[in-house]
């Protein structure tokens, strides 16, 4: 439509002059939505002449009466780019997804260098908390270095082995007592026999018997055992993980 048939009218918050044609004012009442402030105003009502336009545009025009949060959420508003509800669940949803492979790669890492990292020692008092969250009924033994070892004839009794050894905790945090395994083996290295002793056991020498140990300490055991029939065997002692530990 020519400008001859268009109508002028001002937006009463920004001051804007708007050209709007006959039949925007017969839509939604007259009313339109000013693009640079997002007002809805009537048209009719602010409608002004050629004349009046003149004589306002060599005035200087008047301050806009927005504050800078309301001119942006009206450019917003009117360019579309206002973020909406489900685009925030979106990001909420993208970050907790994000956030859950972190953790599992996390946990893997862990898990596949356990072995390792077990042995650092500021590591390890983590590593046997979890552990022992994991399989409290066996808890998991470290660093418990074997010291020395006898096997001899019993000086009291016939046909049987005296059996003393010891070991210490170089851990740096408090352990339980591990079981103790003896394994017999032919001068090939084959297995003969073998057999696990407990901590009441190995220590029922002592008066009373520890519970744990202690970083640094030292544990003496000693143990008599049947004298075997063959000769030429070996003789190796094993720490274990207590079979019959409850907390």
């Amino acid at each position: 439509m020519a400008a001859s048939a268009q109508y002028l009218t001002q937006c009463p918050s920004c001051y804007k002059y708007w050209r709007v044609n006959p039949g925007q004012f017969t839509l939604a009442a007259g009313k339109i939505r000013c693009k640079q402030c997002g007002c809805m105003f009537d048209a009719k009502k602010n409608q002004l002449h050629e004349a009046q336009k003149t004589k306002n545009s060599t005035e200087l025009a008047p301050k806009l009466k927005l504050n800078p949060g309301q001119r942006i959420a009206a450019a917003n508003r009117y360019h579309g780019t206002e973020p909406s509800p489900r685009r925030s669940k979106s990001r909420l949803g993208m970050i907790a997804i994000c956030v859950s492979l972190i953790t599992v790669a996390g946990l893997q890492l862990l898990f596949f260098n356990s072995n390792s990292w077990s042995k650092i020692p500021w590591l390890q008092p983590g590593y046997l908390q979890v552990a022992l969250w994991l399989h409290p009924d066996r808890p998991i033994i470290e660093s418990l270095p074997q010291l020395s070892l006898s096997i001899k004839p019993d000086s009291q009794y016939k046909n049987l082995l005296a059996i003393n050894f010891s070991f210490t905790n170089n851990a740096r945090f408090e352990q339980h007592l591990p079981d103790v395994k003896l394994i017999f083996s032919d001068l090939q290295g084959r297995l003969v026999a073998q057999r696990e002793f407990s901590a009441q056991q190995y220590l029922s020498h002592q008066s009373p018997k520890p519970s744990n140990i202690q970083p640094a300490q030292v544990i003496n055991g000693q143990l008599s055992i049947l004298q075997t029939a063959k000769r030429g065997l070996n003789y190796k002692l094993e720490l274990i993980s207590p079979a019959d530990f409850s907390q």
